[in-house]
């Protein structure tokens, strides 16, 4: 077997490994944490949100385009805190997209959700698995501001954990349309390169 045909057989096992462990971890997580808020004296509210998304991506360079389409699907265990307006959890997820540069990853990871006064604040670590980028850890913060009812504006940080340099920072219109589907748009920059462009749009429903 040469060098090329095991690097491309081993990116399409191993987001099938972190699939099936992130999958049975969080279904042994969800099944406890739904026993734990069944108790009288629960002290945290648990939840499980399901998310269906739809976006189109762009980035630029000044020379260079790229613009691609991705469906993504992917289901939390939330637990929040009665006393406090805080919230952590876990979440798994894959991705789909019609060119197929993204078919079949997978991400799954923790968050931290915080809400205070018309603020919220979410904070994550996750591991991104595809064919391309094998077991990647990355991080994801964001902060955004209630300015009406359903809508926000907000600042996003997203980057890989081994170098934090190759981070997106953007900023955003998050829109509230229902209580269940909500739209957004981003756009930023790479802190390595000031002139490569992101922009990004998203419709995103939501699941009890």
């Amino acid at each position: 077997m040469n060098h090329r045909t095991h690097n491309r057989s081993a990116a399409h096992v191993a987001p099938r490994r972190i699939g099936f462990a992130s999958i049975a971890l969080f279904g042994i997580i969800a099944t406890a944490g739904n026993a734990y808020a069944d108790s009288a004296d629960a002290r945290w509210q648990v939840s499980f949100p399901v998310y269906l998304s739809a976006g189109a991506y762009y980035q630029s360079d000044g020379e260079t385009t790229d613009t691609f389409q991705a469906v993504a699907g992917s289901a939390e265990v939330l637990f929040s805190s009665r006393a406090h307006p805080y919230s952590v959890g876990l979440f798994v997820g894959r991705v789909y997209s019609p060119d197929g540069r993204q078919n079949g990853a997978i991400f799954a990871g923790g968050l931290f959700e915080h809400q205070l006064r018309g603020w919220d604040t979410t904070a994550s670590l996750f591991n991104y698995d595809s064919r391309g980028a094998s077991g990647l850890w990355n991080y994801f913060g964001r902060v955004r501001y209630r300015f009406a009812a359903r809508h926000k504006l907000g600042i996003e940080v997203v980057g890989p954990l081994r170098d934090p340099s190759a981070s997106n920072l953007m900023v955003g219109y998050y829109g509230t349309i229902t209580e269940s589907f909500s739209v957004n748009f981003v756009v930023g920059s790479k802190f390595k390169s000031g002139q490569k462009r992101i922009a990004r749009t998203e419709l995103v429903w939501q699941f009890n």
